[in-house]
Order: C-alpha cells, then structure tokens, then sequence
C-alpha cells in the first residue's frame, strides 16, 4: 500500500513528532494542517458542485483555486511559526549578568513575541476566513457533498480556535499594556466571528438535508 505523505513526512511520523514531549510541533503545527485540510475539503465541495450547478460555476471555480491556494500558505506559516518559537526562546536564553543585558533581553523577547503573535494570528485569520467560504460552499452543496461542507468548516473552526489560543498564551507576555488589550480584542473578535461562521454552516447543512 501506498504510504501517505503530508507536507514530505509520513503521516504517521509527524504524528509522533506531534505526540512527542518537545513543544515545536505543538497546536500551531496541528492547527496549519488541520486548516489545509479544510481548505481541500472546501475545494473538493466546490468542484463537486459546480458540475451540477452552472450558475454558480464560475464563483465556485474561484472558491476553488482561492482554497488550492491557501493550503500551501497555511502550511507554510507552521514552518514561520516554529522558527519564531525558537527565536523566543534564544531571547530567554539570553544572559542577565548587568543591566544593559537585561535590558537587551527583553528588548529581544518582547520583538521575538510580537513575530510570533503576528504569525498566530496570521494562521487564525485565514482559517477564519477559509471557514466562511466552507459555509458559503455548504449553502450550495448538493446532497452528496454537503457532509464535507460541513466537515471542512469543522476543520477551520478548530484551526481558527487553536491558533487563537496560542496567540492569547503568548499575549500574556507582551509588556505594553495598550498592545496586550488590542492583541485580546482581535482574540475575542475572531473566536465570535468563527462561532457565528460555525453555527451558519450548521445551518446550511441542515437547510440542505431538508430539501
């Protein structure tokens, strides 16, 4: 049998690298391969439907290609992510023998943190975003896809959520009080928006086994 392959590692291997005791491939590695797999799910759902609904082909074809395209960027940004991490903790690292060290440390922590924030909410973004087109490709889903509309929102829910989870851990440690509030309001602003996503997908797929 044909061994399966993500990202250039057996599935089973990244798997145990997941499960292992050091934390670069923590939720963020998790959460970039779970919105890549959402992303095909929404392509997959997309191209199923437009065979059987001309109308909306040409919209679907650009849902299509948009998630194609997405797969290798979210991807993409777990690499950042890990680098980033590691960046954070050479800053920790960092010595604190006079004032001028400390000073130096924790000028390159908090920079260090504020990339890695960017890249997290980077993730949380697009995979909120990727969770709006998985409902807009459910309300058009025929009977036989609309199970992966559905699945595929599922995906970027948790995408979105993990990604969000970490950005707030990390948030935490961010000095400047004005940036660690801005940095929790666009957390709460974009765990709502995907609940509010999720529950539409919901209801379009129930809309869709109803007819």
């Amino acid at each position: 049998m044909q061994r399966r392959v993500v990202a250039g590692q057996e599935v089973e291997a990244w798997l145990d690298l997941l499960a292992a005791e050091t934390p670069e491939t923590g939720a963020s590695a998790a959460a970039a391969l779970v919105a890549a797999c959402g992303a095909a799910l929404v392509a997959s759902v997309a191209r199923r439907t437009a065979r059987r609904a001309p109308d909306a082909a040409e919209r679907l074809d650009v849902v299509a290609r948009e998630a194609d395209e997405a797969r290798s960027v979210v991807l993409g940004l777990a690499d950042r992510d890990a680098a980033a991490y590691h960046r954070t903790l050479e800053a920790y690292r960092l010595p604190q023998d006079s004032d001028e060290d400390r000073r130096e440390r924790l000028r390159a922590l908090q920079a260090a943190l504020q990339e890695l924030l960017e890249i997290q909410l980077d993730l949380a973004r697009r995979s909120a975003y990727l969770l709006g087109l998985a409902e807009e490709v459910t309300a058009d889903a025929d009977a036989n896809a609309v199970a992966d509309g559905l699945g595929a929102a599922a995906a970027l829910y948790a995408a979105t959520l993990a990604s969000v989870a970490n950005a707030e851990v990390n948030a935490f440690a961010i000095l400047d009080e004005e940036r660690r509030e801005e940095l929790r309001s666009t957390c709460r602003a974009l765990t709502e928006r995907a609940g509010t996503i999720l529950e539409g997908t919901q209801a379009r797929f129930r809309e869709r086994l109803s007819e």
